[in-house]
């Protein structure tokens, strides 16, 4: 069974894990990055995350204002046997908030 994009975000929210990303950017360029999900604004279309591009020698993990537009990804995946430690704040807004649940489980 093929998954859409936002139930993958969301497994790998609830799953603390690294997801795998086929990204379109405002140029209207294609790229491949792996993801860790910081946070979620569904209002404002974005996604704060940890992003590793493991086509590139820089990893961009760790600076606080990376942001992508969820409408970018075209494609996710879970990576298996991986890592992310997925923010307490985030796992309680994903609990609570049934705007963001009925956004994510679409």
């Amino acid at each position: 069974m093929k998954h859409t994009v936002n139930a993958v975000l969301y497994q790998g929210i609830v799953e603390n894990k690294w997801i795998s990303i086929s990204y379109v950017n405002k140029d209207n360029q294609n790229t491949d990055y792996y993801i860790g999900i910081k946070d979620i604004d569904i209002k404002k279309d974005l996604i704060f995350c940890d992003i590793y591009n493991p086509f590139k020698e820089a990893s961009l993990i760790g600076k606080d204002d990376l942001r992508i537009k969820l409408s970018g990804i075209k494609k996710a995946k879970v990576l298996e046997q991986t890592y992310y430690p997925t923010p307490q704040k985030l796992l309680d807004d994903v609990s609570a908030n049934t705007d963001l649940q009925n956004f994510l489980l679409l």
